[in-house]
């Protein structure tokens, strides 16, 4: 299990990994260039099964992008074959470091692939894993990845893509998910869009509508170019996040059927109820 207590970390206990940290550091930064304070990168935020992965990969296919999907400072997935990734094995296997510790390797990383990024002219896009803030048992309900880098110095272009809440949890339903009911779900969506106030909001539906006026907007506000050929790319990115997701059609899915018990659930949420006031375009015949 990760430790997110205060403890004392391996860094103040031993001053010669942050020396080591530091001179890894200024070894890259003068091989390249120093990164200006306040370094921008761009960040898409969304929750699970809200279409947020095939909008990542129409981002990802945009020219002269640098995509990195599901980043979470925090998270570390069991063990797997990944030669490269010490620190996250490391935390997998042993659970061992503390906030600060997983935070700084965080930083640190990041510090890398920014001024690579910008050594070769690209622009860097980081999509954040925000399922584990919002909908995790352990959910913080904050926004992790955004204030990390904040912490570090950079600046955020951000967006937040959103789905109807419903079809959400189905999908959630659908592979297995049973973290939350119905109601504490919204209650969680809500909260996402709370945290992440005053950044654009996109909706997955009003995406596949108008899949390049939408992407047009998305790519201003993240402060990328768009590139009208991104389709033709789309069936050869691969991302993580992928799971529920069947096909890289660009469209809407059909409705899915909604259970006796979900529509009792449905109909006595309050937070639902506030979902609906401040998205109307969601309110659909649940008879």
């Amino acid at each position: 299990m990760a430790r997110f207590d205060d403890d004392e970390s391996v860094i103040t206990r031993f001053p010669r990994w942050s020396n080591l940290i530091e001179r890894t550091r200024s070894g890259f930064r003068s091989a390249i260039a120093v990164a200006p304070t306040h370094e921008q990168i761009a960040s898409i935020h969304h929750l699970a099964a809200t279409g947020g992965t095939i909008i990542s990969k129409c981002i990802a296919d945009m020219r002269g992008i640098y995509f990195l999907s599901e980043l979470h400072p925090f998270r570390a997935n069991a063990p797997q074959f990944d030669p490269m990734a010490v620190v996250a094995q490391f935390q997998a296997q042993y659970g061992v470091l503390s906030t600060d510790e997983m935070k700084a390797a965080f930083q640190a990383q990041v510090e890398i692939v920014v001024l690579c990024a910008r050594h070769k002219k690209h622009h860097l896009v980081l999509r954040d894993h925000a399922h584990s803030d919002f909908c995790a048992r352990d959910a913080t309900l904050r926004p992790t990845m955004l204030s990390t880098l904040a912490e570090a110095g950079y600046r955020t272009n951000a967006v937040v893509t959103i789905r109807d809440p419903v079809e959400c949890y189905i999908s959630m339903l659908n592979e297995g998910w049973r973290e939350l009911e119905f109601d504490e779900y919204c209650n969680r969506w809500l909260a996402f869009l709370d945290c992440y106030s005053g950044r654009p909001v996109y909706r997955y539906e009003d995406f596949c509508d108008d899949p390049d006026g939408q992407l047009i907007r998305l790519c201003r506000d993240l402060h990328i170019p768009f590139d009208p050929g991104f389709r033709g790319r789309i069936k050869d990115q691969r991302l993580t996040g992928d799971s529920g997701r069947r096909s890289d059609e660009i469209g809407a899915r059909t409705a899915k059927p909604i259970s006796p018990e979900l529509l009792r659930d449905i109909g006595r949420s309050e937070a639902y109820s506030r979902i609906l006031r401040d998205w109307p375009a969601y309110e659909r015949d649940l008879r």
